[in-house]
This record gives C-alpha cells, sequence and structure tokens, in this order.
C-alpha cells in the first residue's frame, strides 16, 4: 500500500472499534504467531472549532482471521495520529456536506514494532468531511438523529463515505454538525490490507 493510495473497503463492521489503539501495513507479519496484517479500521476524536478540527486519529490493524467475526483477539496493533485541520471548499461526493477540513497528519505513537509495520502508509488522509449519514449506511448508525456522516478524501478533492460522527457529550442537543464540540468517529467499514 502506498502513501497515495487507501486499501479497498469492505462494508458492514459489526463492532465499534474502543478508540484507544491502531495501525499496520499491507502484508506485515505480526509478533508472535507470525499472523499477517489483514483488515485496518480507522477511527477519530475531533474537537471543533469555528475555524477548524483538532483531534486523534487511530489505525488498528487485525489479522486476516479478523474477518469471519471480527473479534478483537486478532488485533496486532494501532497507530495513533494527530490529526489537525481548517476549513475548505466541500469535497465532492460529500453528500448535504456541511463542513469540510483540508488535514495535517502527524505520527504521534505506535504499538506496531518497527520491522513489521511502516506508520507512514496511513497518512493518506487529506481531509474529513461531514454531511448527511448516506443512505447505504443508514443500518449500522449508531446513534440515529445525533449522527451525522463522516467523509475521508485522500486527495483533497472527493471524498467517500466512511462512518459517523456522533457527539461525545450525550446530553448536547445535536442536529447537524456544530462548532465548539467534541466529536467521536466511527467507521462503517473496514479496510482490507
Amino acid at each position: 500500500m502506498r502513501n497515495d493510495a487507501h486499501p479497498r473497503q469492505r462494508r458492514g463492521l459489526s463492532w465499534a472499534p474502543a478508540l484507544a489503539v491502531g495501525i499496520g501495513s499491507a502484508g506485515a507479519t505480526a509478533c508472535g504467531g507470525g499472523d499477517v496484517a489483514g483488515w485496518a479500521v480507522q477511527h477519530a476524536t475531533v474537537d471543533v472549532s469555528s475555524s477548524g478540527v483538532s483531534g486523534y486519529q487511530v489505525w488498528e490493524i487485525f489479522d486476516r482471521r479478523w474477518d469471519d467475526r471480527q473479534n478483537s483477539r486478532h488485533h496486532l496493533c494501532a497507530v495513533v495520529q494527530q490529526v489537525e485541520g481548517g476549513l475548505v471548499a466541500d469535497f465532492e461526493g460529500c453528500d448535504g456536506c456541511e463542513a469540510s477540513y483540508e488535514l495535517e497528519v502527524d505520527l504521534l505513537e505506535t504499538d506496531c514494532p518497527a520491522d513489521t509495520v511502516d506508520p507512514s502508509v496511513f497518512s493518506g488522509v487529506r481531509g474529513y468531511g461531514f454531511g448527511e449519514v448516506p443512505s447505504e449506511l443508514r443500518d449500522a448508525d449508531p446513534d440515529p438523529g445525533r449522527s451525522v456522516g463522516w467523509y475521508v478524501s485522500w486527495d483533497g478533492q472527493q471524498a467517500e463515505a466512511l462512518g459517523f460522527a456522533t457527539p461525545e457529550d450525550d446530553t448536547v442537543d445535536a442536529t447537524g454538525w456544530q462548532v465548539d464540540t467534541r466529536y467521536e468517529l466511527v467507521p462503517a467499514v473496514a479496510w482490507e490490507l
């Protein structure tokens, strides 16, 4: 997998990741059992201001066996990245886009062994967009009525639906995208490596 590319998507994630771990590279061999990385799950937490977003993006890497049951015991390692960005014109493909942000992504830490994973392969995200939850993802929405759609851009122009953005604070009366709010970004898809 190259920096300017992204893995293939697999729809229908049946779990919500714990926001604390994540990332690896295609074909990576894990420590211990010789397991090969097969899947990556991307999620994030962002704080929204009137001019931009800042927060953390996490990639969790799972071995190939994870596909069958999406069991957390197949977790291999993680990469944590800082994301920061300013408002830009809406990305194409962001349905009913309320806000789009061009991002800078910096590696913070990883528990992936250096000889196993190159964390830079997951630095290709160029932007986030937030708009309507796409119809093909509505059945997976973890918080209907409070969630907005989360879109990712790999080239800074075109976006694709990735999942949901939901206010972290359950007491926030959220309808649509709001500034001065912390959002949990939850995927609806996993990336096949």
